[in-house]
C-alpha cells in the first residue's frame, strides 16, 4: 500500500538508485510505485523523460545488416538502390550488402513493443544484447543528472516571449512619458498586460525594457528634508481636535472632506486650496490670489453658491491643519446662503501631524508631477489648474476596483459644479501627469 506521508515527496537519488536495480530485475512499474510509496504515474513520467538514448547496435562488418523498417517482412520491393551488383537479387528487404531503409521513401521505422509501453526502457530484457533495434535503459546518475538540470532550467531566464515583451514596451513607454504611473497603467490595461507590476520591475532589472530607474515614478526616492516648527500654532477649541474627529462614527469619518493648501515660489502671494472628499477619492483645487482666511472663506462660498443645499451634504466635515489660512474656525463654518446655519463643521489635525489627512496628502504627489516644486502659483490659471485636477481625477485607483474618482464623482455630484470647476473626465490613455501638461497647446 502506498505512504501517504511519502505519496507527494520529489524523487531523490536512493529513489532512482533503486528504480534502476528493480528495472534490471523486470519488475513492474506498478510494483516498483508501490515499493518505493510514490504514484504510479509519477515512476512512469519518470522512467519515460528521464530514459537514457542507447541508440542503435553499430555494425563492424559490411554483412549483418539489420533492416530497420517496420514491413520487412512482408516488403516485395526490389533494386531499390543501384549499389548492388547482383541482377538477381532477392527482395531488398533481406540484402545484407546495402540497408534499403536509407533509400526507400516508404521506409516505416520500426520500434520494439518493448519500448512503447511499460517499462519503457531495456534494462531487463534478454535480448537487447544483440538486438538491432533503437533502445533505451534508466539510468539513475544520467537520470539524476537530468533531473538537477531541468530544475536550474527551470528558474533560469524569463517565462515570457520576446514578442509579449515588445508589445508591453509599446504600451508602457508613451505612458510613463506621459507622467503615468505603472500602477495606473497595470489598471487601465490589465487585459494586455499578461504580468504584474512586480514582475515589470523584476524583468526591468534584468534590461528587458532598457528603462533607468529615473524614468519611472517612485522608483528613486529622495532624503525627506526636516521641516522647521512654525510659530504661533493655532490652539483648537473643544470639539474640533482631532481627537474629537476619531470619536465620530467610521462611516461619518469616511465622508469627511479633507483641507489644505499648496504653496508656489517664495514670492507668491497666493496658494492653491485643495478639498479633498476621501470616500470619492476626489480631489479638487481652487486659486486663492492671498493665502489668507478671508480668501479660504471665500472659495468655500463660491463652491456654497454652485451646490446651494447639498454643500452640508458633500463637504458637511472637515478636516485640515492648523495653518494660518484656516484659523477662522467660525467664518468657514458658517453658511453664507442660509442666515444662522452651519455649512460645515471643522476639525483640526493635531500639531505637526499631516499624516492624519494622509488621502489629500498622498494627491498632492500626483499633483507634484504636473506642478512640480518651485513653480509659482501666481501663474497657473485657473484653466491651468482645472486641467490638471482633470488628469488626476482621471486616473485609475486600484482601491475603486479600476475607476477612476472622476467617474464616481459624475454619478454623485450636479453636472453644474463640473463645470463652474472646468472638471472632464480623460480617457486613461490620454491621462498626463508630468510638466508636459501644461506646455500642451
Amino acid at each position: 500500500m502506498i505512504d501517504k506521508e511519502k505519496t507527494y515527496r520529489r524523487l531523490a537519488r536512493p529513489d532512482r538508485d533503486d528504480i534502476e536495480r528493480y528495472l534490471n530485475h523486470g519488475k513492474s512499474l506498478t510494483w516498483i510505485a508501490k515499493e518505493l510509496g510514490f504514484a504510479t504515474s509519477t515512476i512512469m513520467r519518470e522512467v519515460r523523460q528521464r530514459r537514457t538514448d542507447m541508440g542503435y547496435r553499430r555494425h563492424t562488418t559490411s554483412g549483418n545488416l539489420s533492416n530497420l523498417c517496420a514491413y520487412y517482412k512482408t516488403c516485395e520491393k526490389r533494386n531499390v538502390c543501384t549499389v548492388c551488383q547482383r541482377k538477381a537479387h532477392p527482395r531488398c528487404a533481406t540484402c545484407n550488402t546495402v540497408r534499403c531503409s536509407n533509400m526507400c521513401k516508404e521506409f516505416v521505422r520500426y520500434y520494439c513493443p518493448a519500448t512503447q509501453k511499460s517499462p519503457y526502457v531495456c534494462n531487463s530484457c534478454r535480448k537487447s544484447t544483440g538486438c538491432s533495434f533503437h533502445k533505451w535503459r534508466y539510468l539513475a546518475s544520467e537520470a539524476q543528472k537530468a533531473a538537477d538540470e531541468c530544475k536550474v532550467a527551470s528558474r533560469a531566464g524569463i517565462d515570457t516571449d520576446p514578442a509579449v515583451i515588445k508589445a508591453v514596451n509599446d504600451i508602457i513607454r508613451p505612458l510613463l512619458a506621459q507622467g503615468q504611473s505603472p500602477g495606473q497603467i497595470w489598471l487601465s490595461h490589465a487585459d494586455k498586460i499578461p504580468f504584474s507590476r512586480r514582475t515589470f520591475y523584476r524583468y526591468n532589472d534584468l534590461g528587458l525594457f532598457g528603462m533607468t530607474a529615473f524614468a519611472l515614478p517612485r522608483k528613486v526616492r529622495y532624503k525627506q528634508r526636516r521641516k522647521k516648527p512654525k510659530a504661533g500654532i493655532l490652539k483648537v477649541a473643544s470639539g474640533h481636535t482631532y481627537a474629537d474627529f476619531s470619536a465620530l462614527d467610521e462611516e461619518v469619518r469616511d465622508s469627511v472632506v479633507e483641507m489644505d493648501s499648496v504653496m508656489g515660489c517664495k514670492d507668491d502671494a497666493g496658494s492653491i486650496l485643495t478639498l479633498h472628499i476621501r470616500r470619492l477619492r476626489f480631489q479638487i483645487g481652487i486659486k486663492l490670489a492671498c493665502h489668507d482666511c478671508a480668501h479660504v472663506k471665500a472659495a468655500l462660498d463660491w463652491l456654497e453658491s454652485i451646490l446651494k443645499e447639498r454643500f452640508a451634504e458633500v463637504f458637511g466635515i472637515g478636516l485640515c491643519d492648523r495653518g494660518i489660512e484656516f484659523h477662522d474656525t467660525s467664518g468657514i463654518q458658517a453658511s453664507s446662503i442660509f442666515e444662522g446655519r452651519e455649512r460645515m463643521h471643522l476639525y483640526y489635525c493635531d500639531a505637526h501631524h499631516s499624516e492624519q489627512k494622509g488621502s489629500a496628502e498622498k494627491n498632492h504627489v500626483e499633483f507634484r508631477k504636473v506642478v512640480p516644486k518651485g513653480t509659482s502659483i501666481d501663474k497657473i490659471t485657473n484653466y491651468d489648474l482645472a486641467t490638471v485636477f482633470s488628469h488626476i481625477n482621471s486616473t485609475p485607483r486600484r482601491s475603486l476596483f479600476g475607476a477612476s474618482p472622476m467617474q464616481l464623482a459624475m454619478e454623485v455630484l450636479p453636472k453644474e459644479f463640473f463645470d463652474e470647476l472646468g472638471l472632464s473626465l480623460i480617457p486613461p490613455d490620454e491621462v498626463i501627469l508630468s510638466p508636459n501638461l501644461l506646455k500642451q497647446p
